[in-house]
């Protein structure tokens, strides 16, 4: 093609006819014409509003016919065609990339009006907890967190607790897996002087400390049958009674309480009381593990590199120990994670954190990849590896037209996998 002809059409911004270009002074002489045998042409700009998108060309070669004026009436109809395509292709184009970014800023959003800054992460899943838990905190509502050891159940507990119209009272953690049972009633409830031998002077119990503010029963499930019974009427009358003592006293406290039991078993099994548990649970809230949200361990790594780093020594994970970390399957969770980037800051020489570095437990577990992947149908094998490749993808590029392109999809594609495997920037 000539891009002589080309070029003086979306110059001047018409539709043009050649019918002899070797009449033409300027343009017969111009390399791409004698080259290509040019002997008619036609050239049509497409132009969408103040916008020049290209322009639509065809010519005849060594050929003394010329075009009629009805061929430059269809090439202009034709352009007009082309414009249109191109605007709604564009429009879409535009569109996607607006509903690509409100995940984004629906988080954003989110993160505003619910401060939880150590709850880390971008995930959906985590977007799903946030959400509910932004709902439920400046209510009264019991709440009973499930998930578990080492998702941040009391995190959650302590953001909903800020969040609410009790932040400025008392948030009181109790882990009643950590207290022999036969204490922790003393614990919770406080004492008189003189209740049992060694109660030299009354003390308050812990429901009595969160008065006005939030406990936070971490561990319910351990619990014993008979405590519960006692914990259930205070929830009912909002009354409690120190050991030893015969007056009842008053209070105002929100119960958050959470388990990584599963309390419907224990339920049958006669070992937890099924009205405690409806009592607990007006709202549950699951806080998923960090092997289904893995998408969060990239900003859940650096978080605590910045955290353990000393001074002006910054490190970071190479894209190889990322990768492993983000494929192991984490039964500890996000205190595991932490103890991990806490000793490879401690034990790494170098500012790179490579896979060496990482604990033997973790970097052996990447080669096991075809005994843990039995355990999956190949279904989900695919998605994993599609989702963590998507992710990686989109981290290197700075919009998601540039990751289509590395990835040979179109743009409708890639927007249809980025929802399907849920993930979010």
């Amino acid at each position: 093609m000539s891009t002589s002809i080309i070029g003086n059409t979306i110059s001047s911004l018409q539709p043009l006819q050649l019918n002899d270009i070797k009449m033409e002074d300027e343009l017969s002489i111009k390399h791409s014409v004698v080259s290509l045998g040019l002997s008619a042409a036609m050239c049509a700009p497409l132009v969408s509003g103040q916008k020049v998108l290209g322009a639509v060309y065809i010519d005849r070669r060594n050929k003394a016919k010329p075009f009629k004026d009805s061929d430059l009436t269809f090439l202009i109809a034709f352009a007009k065609q082309i414009v249109k395509g191109l605007e709604v292709s564009l429009e879409i184009q535009q569109l996607e990339e607006k509903l690509g970014e409100k995940p984004k800023q629906d988080f954003l959003l989110l993160r505003r009006e619910f401060k939880s800054d150590e709850m880390i992460g971008k995930s959906k899943k985590l977007f799903n907890v946030l959400k509910l838990a932004s709902k439920v905190s400046n209510t009264n509502a019991s709440v009973l967190v499930l998930g578990e050891n080492g998702t941040g159940k009391e995190l959650l507990a302590r953001a909903i607790h800020n969040n609410s119209s009790r932040a400025n009272k008392p948030f009181v953690a109790v882990n009643c897996g950590a207290i022999p049972s036969e204490l922790l009633e003393s614990e919770l409830f406080g004492y008189e002087s003189g209740a049992f031998t060694g109660a030299v002077k009354s003390k308050p119990g812990r429901l009595e400390t969160a008065d006005g503010g939030t406990i936070f029963l971490d561990e319910i499930g351990e619990m014993s049958v008979n405590l519960q019974a006692k914990l259930l009427r205070v929830i009912q009358t909002k009354e409690i009674e120190r050991l030893g003592g015969i007056d009842s006293k008053k209070i105002d406290v929100r119960f958050i309480a959470a388990t990584n039991r599963d309390l419907g078993i224990m339920i049958a099994d006669k070992s937890f009381r099924e009205d405690l548990y409806y009592r607990l649970k007006v709202i549950e809230i699951v806080l998923p593990p960090l092997r289904e949200r893995r998408e969060d361990i990239e900003e859940l790594s650096e978080y605590f590199l910045k955290k353990f780093s000393s001074g002006d020594n910054q490190q970071s994970f190479s894209e190889e120990a990322l990768f492993i970390l983000e494929r192991y399957d984490w039964p500890g969770n996000v205190r595991e994670l932490e103890n991990v980037v806490q000793r490879c800051v401690i034990l790494s020489k170098e500012n790179i954190i490579m896979p060496n570095d990482l604990p033997p437990e973790i970097f052996k577990e990447e080669f096991k990849d075809f005994e843990s992947s039995s355990e999956k149908t190949l279904e989900e094998a695919e998605n994993e590896f599609r989702k963590m490749y998507l992710i990686k993808t989109l981290r290197k590029v700075n919009s998601k037209s540039e990751a289509a392109k590395i990835l040979g999809i179109n743009r409708s594609h890639l927007h249809k996998l980025i929802s399907q495997l849920e993930i979010t920037d």
